[in-house]
């Protein structure tokens, strides 16, 4: 079919000329409408008043422009008491005064949705959609928000519009995994207004968040609340930090805290010893007496460059040097080089510890942070901290890899962790009551087994162990919510992952944009995961 044929039948058009004129296809053409209706009363006219010319951006054929040059009519509206006496014939593939069809329209939007404004009018120039930039986002923001069905199952969560300062909300339809709708903020009073508005939300699901909690108690009171299961996890995980923090392993011949401690014991520095030499210095060293072997055979400084391949004036630098090159002073920093000599006379004075040299800095009008008098301080007199000796040894605390062996599967994990583990539950009852606590809610957390919960809730508040207690605590706070988080199906999974096309679309915008565009951006841009939509 050819292009004319294309038009007419699409269009509506009666064609009367086809013609390329440069780089561009031109199409002449008259509407075949007998009639038009009133854009005020509505009412239909076929009186003609006279005839005028407008011109389209259309879709490109075969990556060539095309533009339409329309003659459209004026009619007449005979209406009694319309204000609209005159009036232009609407054509149905353009909106009223725009330069652009509908499909032309439509392509660049599709694009500008999920690329940045730049690369979009890139992509739209080489397929033949010449736009600039400023255009693509005057289009997004004529396009109007999408509308979306009330769900049955809403999960909640926030991202920033800019960290640590401001953040919005998303809400993600569970059912089909698409955002429902954008807050910008995260208040309980912006959620509980949203839920009272769109009645039908049966279920909810949220992180730990009090706000939500109240928001979602307040918009929609009988609905109900799921807690996710990654932050019941996530607060587990920070129980044990804090139970494992001032705990110490139990102290046996055959301890190993992995392969760390497998070290010979020669091979561990102790706090006084003295720093090994660094890769540099050791390099320096090894060519000074080098250079120092060969100038004493007799070879000449030429000789001895060629040899080694280094530079002449090398050659002679380190024949200069009597002792081994070592490690270079250490510097003074740029904006305290001006006080070293107030730090000096201070410490001779008696002001022997970074405290005290930073409150007198301070009082002098120092702009340096502490740490930095601290590190001068540590670099230049190090006699000024006590000796390792006096020193109290480092308490035995428990090995980094100890909190995640508390969330792997047995089957999972490492021989050299399973010793230890097998040796600390032998020796320490509090350590096997604890780890026992620990795996147990990870497991019913994990198999969903919510007929279990209570159970454990009163162990671990009798258990002794404070950190575990309070945990046990703030369950009970959130009694309903985490009950059905270990035994509803419904996860966050949608939700974050809706959170990270947030991210994706705001590094996009270069975290630019004002929220009309952030919005429509995210409901148009974010689309659902295409297996879960096949899948359905």
């Amino acid at each position: 079919m050819s292009l004319a044929a294309i038009i007419a039948a699409h269009r509506r058009l009666q064609i009367q000329s086809l013609t390329v004129e440069g780089p561009v296809i031109i199409c002449r053409a008259i509407s075949t409408a007998r009639g038009a209706r009133c854009p005020q009363c509505g009412q239909w006219s076929t009186r003609i008043h006279s005839r005028y010319t407008r011109r389209f951006r259309d879709p490109p054929w075969r990556q060539t422009p095309v533009w339409l040059v329309v003659q459209v009519r004026r009619f007449f509206c005979d209406t009694p008491g319309c204000a609209q006496r005159i009036f232009a014939e609407r054509v149905p593939w353009a909106a009223p005064y725009a330069r652009r069809t509908t499909a032309f329209t439509s392509w660049v939007a599709q694009v500008g949705w999920t690329h940045s404004a730049e690369v979009a009018a890139r992509l739209a120039t080489a397929a033949g959609y010449p736009v600039s930039p400023d255009t693509v986002l005057h289009l997004l923001r004529q396009q109007p928000e999408p509308t979306r069905a009330t769900p049955r199952v809403l999960g909640v969560d926030d991202w920033a519009l800019r960290k640590g300062h401001r953040y919005g909300t998303v809400l993600v339809d569970l059912d089909t995994h698409r955002v429902v709708d954008v807050l910008a903020d995260r208040r309980a009073e912006t959620l509980a207004a949203w839920l009272a508005a769109h009645s039908g939300v049966a279920i909810v699901t949220r992180d730990r968040s009090g706000a939500y909690a109240q928001g979602i108690a307040t918009g929609a009171p009988d609905a109900q609340q799921v807690a996710d299961r990654w932050h019941l996890l996530q607060n587990l995980a920070a129980a044990v930090d804090a139970w494992l923090a001032p705990w110490r392993p139990p102290a046996m011949p055959s301890h190993t805290t992995g392969p760390a401690a497998e070290a010979p014991a020669e091979e561990r520095t102790t706090p006084g010893a003295a720093r090994p030499e660094s890769p540099a210095v050791a390099r320096r060293r090894v060519r000074w007496e080098q250079i120092q072997a060969l100038r004493a055979q007799g070879p000449t400084v030429r000789a001895i460059a060629r040899t080694l391949g280094l530079d002449r004036a090398t050659v002679r630098a380190y024949l200069a040097q009597p002792t081994p090159p070592g490690p270079p002073p250490p510097r003074v920093r740029r904006r305290l080089a001006p006080w070293v000599p107030r730090l000096e006379a201070w410490y001779a004075g008696g002001a022997r510890t970074g405290k005290a040299l930073w409150e007198r800095a301070r009082a002098a009008g120092f702009p340096g942070s502490r740490s930095t008098i601290y590190a001068w301080l540590r670099r230049f007199h190090p006699s000024a901290r006590r000796p390792a000796a006096s020193r109290p040894a480092p308490a035995a605390t428990a090995p980094p890899w100890l909190r995640p062996a508390c969330f792997l599967p047995w089957a999972r994990m490492p021989r050299a962790w399973d010793r230890c583990l097998s040796q600390w539950l032998a020796a320490d009852a509090t350590f096997r009551r604890g780890w026992t606590l620990v795996r147990h809610f990870v497991t019913l957390v994990r198999h969903r087994g919510g007929q279990a919960l209570a159970a454990w809730v009163r162990a671990a508040e009798t258990s002794g162990i404070p950190a575990l207690a309070q945990c046990a605590r703030s369950l009970r706070q959130d009694w309903a919510a985490v009950q059905a988080a270990v035994t509803e199906p419904w996860s966050q999974g949608p939700v974050e992952a809706a959170v990270t096309g947030i991210k994706r679309l705001r590094r996009l915008m270069q975290g630019r944009g004002r929220w009309d565009l952030v919005r429509r951006r995210i409901l148009h841009g974010l689309r659902p995961d295409p297996w879960t939509a096949m899948e359905r």
